[in-house]
């Protein structure tokens, strides 16, 4: 867990975050992925690149959960980002 967001207004950089524990859980070899979890705002989009840059010289696969529509919405309340992901990992109806 990372306890915070990247956030230039508040101050909050890389050294704010707790990334350093999970890069010495890397140090083993054992795991293969980290999956990131941030909001999909600037702020966690910014976050997500920052971790991803800092854990691409560890031999780790970086992924981020996947993201779209929340059953329910509809179309004219969601972001464009999210609308953008959304059509961005559609799939073929069966």
């Amino acid at each position: 867990m990372l306890q915070g967001r990247l956030s230039s207004l508040e101050g909050i950089g890389i050294a704010d975050l707790t990334i350093e524990p999970l890069i010495a859980r890397l140090a083993d070899g054992e795991i293969e992925e980290v999956c990131l979890a941030t909001n999909p705002d600037l702020e966690g989009e910014a976050t997500a690149r920052t971790i991803a840059e800092r854990l691409a010289s560890h031999g780790v696969k970086v992924t981020r959960i996947a993201r779209g529509m929340p059953a329910g919405a509809h179309i004219t309340q969601v972001s464009q980002s999210i609308l953008s992901d959304a059509i961005e990992g559609r799939r073929p109806l069966p």
